[in-house]
């Protein structure tokens, strides 16, 4: 699988108390999209008060992606990351659009 990015990924990290891969999961995100999103709508202020996407958050400024295993899991690594980060970004009211 040959994949094309506009964006290139940093070569290392060294995030603070870093956590080992074995120690991250999804499981937060896939839980908030779960409880605050319906027929392809999101609940952003669902989202923003959900305790889960906060530590979601937090999980992601302390993993490398680097230490990931495979290119799989690092490309739903980076795909989850420009979700979680772009439903903050409308949260914060960074975007330019509709939470729509």
């Amino acid at each position: 699988m040959t994949l094309f990015g506009v964006c290139s990924i940093p070569n290392s990290l060294h995030p603070p108390e870093p956590i080992a891969p074995t120690q991250f999961f999804h499981d937060c995100l896939n839980e908030v999209l779960g409880a605050q999103g319906a027929d392809g709508l999101v609940d952003y202020p669902g989202v923003e008060s959900d305790r889960c996407f906060s530590e979601y958050l937090t999980s992601l400024a302390r993993m490398d992606p680097n230490t990931l295993p495979t290119s799989e899991d690092r490309l739903v690594f980076w795909s989850n990351t420009y979700n979680a980060f772009a439903m903050e970004g409308i949260i914060d009211r960074y975007s330019p659009n509709t939470p729509r």
